[in-house]
């Protein structure tokens, strides 16, 4: 009959489909297998031969020994930064948000607060992309009392949890300007997709010390544009001999 006919069409339709989106699985999956791969073999021969590498490299590299000892110190300083104190505050956002919105009983509070820790990549308006609109829609549902209570948990607890941990957190593991960090976010973003959130600012750290080492290495007198360390240290960020 006619139903018949339209469920197997449907079927058919969606076998179709599915069909057409498995070369595609298999391929993505393939390629995380490998990367993944080759990311274990690298990091097992680091771990391994580490010192060696670190040896090798020092040999090898063709700057004055005092730059190089520049270029290691400030790798070390920039990993830790990037790679545990931003992912670490970021953590620490979301979990405290997440409290908020329970507390002022939004549904998805877990939902929302996962989404707050991974938009507080972004310094100082990260947070906000999240819990601003969520603001709004609560006011325009008739939740006065519970957006408003949202709206100044945001602003006092959930800022300020930001501002705390990176004057406490991140300049004991080698502090980021976050001006740094949101044009790392941005280009790491386009160039690496997500993992980009790390490794973008770390990238525009290393932009940055190459070329104080270069003006070291190669320009009698150099100009040095010294990384910002804090938000108030930003008005003397560039200083160029004249």
């Amino acid at each position: 009959d006619r139903s018949s006919q339209e469920s197997q069409n449907n079927l058919q339709s969606s076998l179709s489909k599915l069909t057409a989106i498995i070369p595609s699985i298999l391929n993505s999956t393939a390629n995380l297998v490998t990367n993944l791969a080759i990311m274990l073999f690298i990091l097992y021969n680091m771990l391994v031969n580490g010192r060696e590498l670190e040896r090798m490299l020092n040999r090898i590299i063709p700057l004055k020994q005092e730059n190089i000892n520049t270029l290691a110190s400030e790798t070390k300083k920039m990993v830790r930064a990037n790679a545990l104190g931003i992912p670490l505050i970021s953590i620490i956002q979301g979990v405290t948000a997440a409290l908020g919105y329970f507390i002022f009983g939004v549904k998805e509070w877990g939902l929302y607060g996962f989404l707050t820790g991974v938009f507080a990549f972004f310094p100082v308006v990260g947070t906000m992309i999240v819990w601003v609109p969520l603001v709004l829609y609560m006011y325009a549902s008739g939740d006065t009392w519970q957006a408003t209570g949202i709206l100044i948990y945001s602003v006092v607890i959930t800022g300020n949890v930001d501002y705390i941990a990176r004057i406490t957190l991140l300049k004991r593991m080698g502090n980021v300007h976050p001006v740094i960090t949101i044009l790392g976010v941005i280009v790491g973003l386009g160039l690496f997709g997500f993992i980009g959130l790390i490794f973008g600012p770390l990238l525009i750290n290393y932009i940055i010390v190459l070329f104080n080492i270069y003006m070291n290495e190669f320009v009698d007198k150099p100009n040095v544009i010294p990384i910002p360390q804090t938000p108030e240290e930003s008005r003397d960020a560039i200083d160029l001999d004249e």
